[in-house]
């Protein structure tokens, strides 16, 4: 299993802020915008063909989406792409269906509606297995009297069978149910409800009738609610005085919701023709109104149109303590729709590019924001808010193609960025880009180490040091000589990571704490027991020191606490430190690397019972949280360790394995373990040197709990050789190989009262300790 760590956002947070920085000055926000436009001096391309995937794998999706959301409508690939998506989201359907998890089979379905644009929406929509989804999502929602997902289904079925009547007459019977169900229930609280559905509706599938639909709604919410304000809170006819003030807040923005809406469908005339429609009314916006005039006057300037994306966009640079756009008054896909037609009519127009990459940005479209702020940069090249968005965009993207199939991919990525921070050092050589080109030769050697390509690794890191000497990257150098059994550059690297800690105390702290348990674990594996223990007491007290500053919502209580756990473990208080990890887990049950963490820490070291209460508390959370990745391997681990014990496999375990299905690489591994395929069988599919390393890891196992302690050495030995460090059978069978297998009955210490983790200090009211 790879170390696919959700950890390492701490490498990559404070250049999150520099792109949020960057973004944010470019002008599309309440602000004015920063200077007259430029014209350039004639269009420029901003959309170049993309290679569209033969297969996708599951570590390629998230990168597969951006790409294809920069993908144009018409374009001729888009249709093959799509395909690609479609493929696996419908697989993804049928496989949670196939369990019995409407939730996850809903969320699937929603995200293969999501492939569609509402322009491609108008005509009709051939897709007959997504049709046989939506049918069947109806039917498993409709017996829960679940509207909106329901209601999503219909409309989606009601588009892929060519606007079937009979599906728009079942759409009219649930709206007839709802309506009588719905005629005790106070205005707000009646209408907001349906308002809901068909606003999530819109989102993932735009189709002209659900647009409809949403338009009435509106419509009817703004009468039925004007009859309540006048028939005063509580009279008959009226409501609720809570209910009423909350339906109030809503339908004061009618006029802003019914722009919005069409303003998302590329539909500026129905937008300005409904706002005309309420002017003199409860919820009318004069301002608005006022601006799609002129918007969609024949006359029209790119001013009059960035005016309407700024209204619309009004919030996206307001984000934090007050909430979020949605709660904000702002309608971030609304305004990149406006600002993408700015592009269209006024293609010389600078500020239509920096004003639909912002709005892009903001909604997740990172395809889209690169292809803008590419044509930013090629119209204006002088200007410099293009390459700081392009600089930290191509890193992310860059880093979303670190799989094994795709380092080639990435190695050219990283060639877009060193051309990039070239011209930037050319043009402002005293204003480097962030995040630094150091950073991404660190995180391609991490990719090359990940895959056990580790003599490029170390290169890529001396590589990065000679740029710039990021702590990260001595950290990173310091695990890979550790690995490699160099224990003194291991920990020379450490100690230099460790000198070079962040300033502000918290992460100082943490930091600290972590790379002395790290130098710890290097001379342990030197033989120096005393060196060890001194280093991790010294990371103990140090993580006690985090804890102590730490609030129960803080994010460092989680990471602080599994630290923690195995500091007392190695430091033989196992009972603290299992209940340290328990705590790290009760503190953020959604916190997929806790889970991840103690297992890997606790199965080489045999502790069964706990980590397979661990697994099962991992089983019960959604796959959104802690992964279906993850929870098959961690049941190929817990079935092996009670084999070893030679006692039943935990029920759960099995049963989870055995739910598996479909192609995937695990899943595979699943049937081994289950006995209804041997090593033989999957050989041939161990194409790669990952596949090869787990297969080779898990037949040692098999034979180790048929006693052939020989045999088991042979193969870890040979999973060593793969070179595949990033892998947590890599550090499993080293630890074997060192260690011996996991024991039977592990260490656990006498019974006694459990020892807390030091209490917060108090804080003076200056915020000194």
């Amino acid at each position: 299993m790879q170390r696919r760590r959700i950890g390492t956002r701490r490498e990559t947070g404070r250049w999150r802020v520099a792109l949020l920085a960057a973004i944010l000055a470019l002008g599309c926000g309440p602000r004015a915008l920063p200077e007259p436009p430029r014209k350039a001096a004639g269009p420029v391309p901003i959309y170049r063909p993309v290679k569209v995937p033969k297969a996708l794998a599951e570590e390629d999706i998230a990168e597969a989406r951006a790409v294809y959301g920069g993908i144009p409508v018409g374009a001729p690939e888009r249709a093959s792409y799509r395909r690609a998506l479609l493929e696996h989201d419908l697989e993804r359907v049928a496989r949670a269906t196939r369990r019995g998890k409407s939730e996850a089979a809903f969320a699937a379905f929603s995200d293969a509606l999501a492939l569609w644009d509402a322009a491609e929406l108008r005509g009709p929509v051939d897709e007959p297995r997504l049709a046989r989804d939506a049918r069947t999502i109806a039917t498993a929602w409709s017996r829960r009297g679940a509207e909106r997902e329901v209601l999503t289904a219909l409309h989606a079925l009601h588009t892929l069978s060519g606007n079937s009547r009979e599906v728009a007459a079942e759409i009219e019977r649930i709206h007839g149910w709802l309506d009588d169900a719905g005629r005790a229930d106070p205005p707000g609280t009646r209408w907001q409800r349906l308002i809901d559905a068909y606003e999530a509706i819109v989102r993932v599938w735009p189709s002209p009738a659900a647009v409809e639909r949403l338009h009435r709604l509106y419509l009817e919410r703004q009468v039925a609610v004007s009859r309540g304000v006048r028939g005063g809170f509580g009279a008959p006819g009226g409501g609720g005085v809570r209910e009423m003030l909350a339906a109030h807040a809503s339908f004061m923005r009618t006029g802003f919701n019914l722009a919005r809406l069409y303003l998302r469908v590329d539909q500026p005339e129905r937008a300005l023709e409904a706002l005309k429609g309420l002017a003199g009314q409860p919820g009318e916006d004069p301002e608005l109104l006022g601006l799609l005039e002129k918007s969609t006057a024949k006359e029209v300037t790119a001013p009059d149109e960035l005016a309407v994306a700024r209204h619309l966009g009004l919030s996206a640079t307001q984000r934090g303590p007050g909430g979020p756009a949605e709660e904000r008054g702002a309608d971030l896909d609304a305004a990149l729709r406006v600002c993408r037609d700015v592009i269209a009519r006024f293609p010389q127009e600078i500020m239509g590019y920096l004003c639909a990459g912002e709005m892009a940005y903001h909604t997740q479209r990172r395809g889209l924001a690169i292809r803008v702020f590419e044509a930013a940069q090629a119209y204006d090249p002088a200007r410099r808010e293009p390459y700081d968005a392009l600089s930290i965009l191509y890193y992310q993207r860059f880093r979303g193609r670190l799989s094994e199939e795709a380092l080639q991919d990435a190695k050219g990525e990283v060639a877009n960025l060193e051309k990039l921070h070239a011209e930037v050092r050319r043009r402002w050589p005293d204003q480097p880009l962030q995040p630094p080109l150091a950073a991404s030769y660190l995180e391609l050697g991490r990719g090359y180490y990940n895959f056990g390509k580790v003599d490029e690794a170390l290169q890529l890191y001396d590589k990065s040091l000679k740029l710039e000497p990021l702590p990260e990257t001595y950290e990173q150098m310091g695990l890979t000589y550790l690995k490699l059994g160099d224990h003194a550059r291991a920990i020379q690297a450490f100690e230099r990571a460790s000198g070079m800690a962040p300033a502000e105390a918290p992460r100082k702290r943490m930091w600290e704490a972590r790379l002395q348990r790290l130098i710890g674990d290097a001379h342990d594996l030197a033989g120096r027991a005393d060196a060890a223990r001194r280093s991790w007491r010294s990371a103990l007290a140090g993580w006690d020191e985090v804890l102590q500053t730490s609030t129960p919502r803080d994010d460092r209580l989680a990471d602080a606490l599994v630290e923690r756990g195995r500091l007392l473990v190695a430091l033989g208080d196992p009972d603290e430190g299992l209940r340290s990890f328990d705590r790290a887990i009760e503190t953020d049950v959604a916190r997929a690397d806790s889970y991840v963490d103690a297992m890997a820490f606790l199965v080489p070291r045999g502790y069964l019972e706990q980590a397979a209460a661990i697994f099962r508390r991992a089983a019960a959370r959604p796959d959104a949280e802690v992964s279906e990745y993850f929870k098959a391997y961690a049941a190929l681990w817990i079935i092996d360790l009670a084999r070893l014990r030679k006692q039943p496999p935990d029920d759960v375990a099995l049963s989870y394995l055995d739910s598996l299905d479909g192609p995937r690489w695990y899943v595979q591994l699943a049937r081994f373990a289950l006995g209804r395929v041997s090593r033989a069988d999957l050989e041939p599919k161990a194409d790669a040197p990952g596949k090869r390393c787990e297969l080779l890891f898990y037949e040692a196992m098999r034979l180790l709990a048929a006693g052939d302690r020989a045999a088991a050495s042979e193969l870890w030995r040979k999973v060593i050789a793969t070179g595949m460090l990033g892998y947590f059978e890599y550090d499993m069978a080293a630890h074997y190989l060192r260690r011996g297998p996991p024991p039977a009955t592990p260490k656990l210490g006498p019974a006694k009262k459990p020892r807390p983790s030091p209490p917060p200090r108090k804080h003076g009211r200056d915020g000194s300790l």
